[in-house]
C-alpha cells in the first residue's frame, strides 16, 4: 500500500513483519540478490499499487530497502493497448 505520509510504498506486515529492507537483508546474507516487481501502470497485475506517477519515490524506496533489481511490467499500463 502508499501508506506513509509521503506516498511511499509499504510493504504489508502480515506477510513482511520486518519490512522490506530486512527481506532484501536476510536474501543477501544468503548469498541471493534481492529483485522487485512494480509496474508501469496505476496498479500491477493482481490489483495491488504500481508506479505509474510515483515512479521517482518507488526508486528512492527501492534503493532504500537494498533492492538490486527491479522487474517493471506492463499490466494496465495505458500506453500497452487494449489488449494486455
Amino acid at each position: 500500500s502508499r501508506a506513509d505520509e509521503a506516498g511511499r510504498l509499504q510493504a504489508d506486515p502480515a506477510l513482511f513483519p520486518g519490512g522490506m529492507a530486512e527481506m532484501a537483508k536476510f536474501v543477501k546474507t544468503n548469498g541471493f540478490k534481492f529483485g522487485i516487481y512494480t509496474d508501469r501502470a496505476p496498479t500491477t497485475c493482481m490489483g495491488l499499487p504500481a508506479s505509474m506517477g510515483n515512479e521517482a519515490i518507488d526508486a528512492a524506496t527501492f534503493a532504500e530497502w537494498g533492492v538490486d533489481f527491479v522487474k517493471n511490467d506492463g499490466c494496465w499500463d495505458p500506453d500497452c493497448g487494449v489488449f494486455q
